[in-house]
């Protein structure tokens, strides 16, 4: 096979394989791919280095003790001993030679795997199936490859193959690999169809996601906010995830000491900004606090005993329902910047 066709099978399935599209672990792909073809000075590496590739090639024939799995073995340990100092993938580099050695045992000629042991493997029991060196049949080999490859490369840029195939089974994990990738610097939004749990009435349609909430989300929509699984107010059947713009996502503290709740809230409010708020506190007249209850929207604010427990409630809800009430306690403020075009 060309160095070429070497490489690009190397990359396409390696990428794949190990889910990475890491410089080091790219380059060390194709150096791997490489290095069977050590035992011919003709060939790209060889010429590289001549002077080792004419003392392999003038003690053992072409495509014998280079292309063993024995050779694997050898790279596969001196890559692990290197990456301890140098810190990079090490399977990458004895996984480029080993594919690259299957690779060559598609050719006429076949490589002899197993050396010492005088037997060559040759894949295909049809001699006319094979493949010939910068034959027809590898150029088509070869632009299958490209094509795995340029495959592959897209969806280490979606998330990587795990996360495209959830994404077509449409479960929670591809919603969670999503919002984990993301590191709080797009917002997300999810696609969803499911059930309202209140009167099983079907829903599918686009929702704003909030923040994860164990294994369930807090979402959210131009009319209000919920909560999807068996304590909120959705059940899912399928969630895929949609990047979305840019956006910043900051979690601070806020605490109180017998001392008036909306002057410190008024103090986070910040403009092209959204803020909820999580958490709980005491409060000296929770009789008089009006709580709205709607079996299809999340509970974000509740009153029990003489304190108020908030779930991802909006501040502008909390400032309203908690005005001229004194408090004790701490909150999480999450502040995203800026809001979602959904909403």
């Amino acid at each position: 096979m060309m160095a070429i066709t070497h490489s690009v099978v190397a990359l396409a399935i390696g990428s794949l394989a190990l889910q990475t599209s890491d410089t080091t672990a790219i380059t060390l792909l194709i150096a791997g791919s490489q290095l069977p073809d050590i035992d011919n000075t003709q060939s790209t590496v060889g010429r590289m280095i001549w002077p080792l590739a004419r003392f392999i090639e003038e003690r053992w024939p072409h495509r014998s003790i280079t292309h063993s799995f024995w050779a694997t073995v050898a790279i596969a340990i001196a890559s692990f001993v290197l990456s301890e100092k140098f810190q990079f993938n090490w399977l990458a580099l004895p996984f480029g030679h080993f594919v690259a050695i299957c690779t060559d045992s598609l050719t006429p000629e076949g490589v002899q795997l197993f050396w010492p042991a005088p037997k060559w493997a040759v894949c295909g029991s049809n001699p006319n199936a094979r493949i010939r060196t910068g034959s027809k049949g590898e150029v088509t080999l070869l632009t299958f490859f490209v094509c795995l490859l340029a495959f592959s490369l897209w969806s280490m840029d979606a998330g990587g193959i795990r996360l495209w195939i959830n994404q077509l089974i449409g479960n929670r994990d591809s919603l969670q690999q999503t919002i984990s990738t993301s590191e709080g610097n797009r917002h997300i939004y999810a696609e969803i169809e499911g059930n309202w749990i209140s009167d099983r009435q079907p829903i599918q349609q686009k929702f704003w996601v909030v923040k994860q909430e164990g294994l369930e989300f807090i979402i959210a929509d131009s009319k209000g906010i919920y909560k999807t699984g068996v304590t909120g107010q959705i059940a899912t059947k399928r969630l895929v995830p949609k990047p979305g713009e840019p956006a910043q996502y900051q979690i601070i503290g806020v605490d109180f000491s017998e001392e008036e709740i909306n002057l410190k809230l008024q103090q986070l409010m910040k403009v092209n900004s959204l803020i909820f708020l999580t958490g709980t506190l005491t409060i000296d007249s929770p009789e008089e606090v009006r709580v709205s209850l709607d079996p299809k929207q999340l509970q974000t604010l509740i009153i029990v005993g003489n304190t108020v427990q908030l779930e991802s409630c909006p501040v502008q809800w909390a400032i309203q329902k908690l005005n001229y009430q004194f408090g004790t306690g701490s909150l999480k403020a999450q502040i995203i910047s800026p809001p979602p075009k959904l909403l």
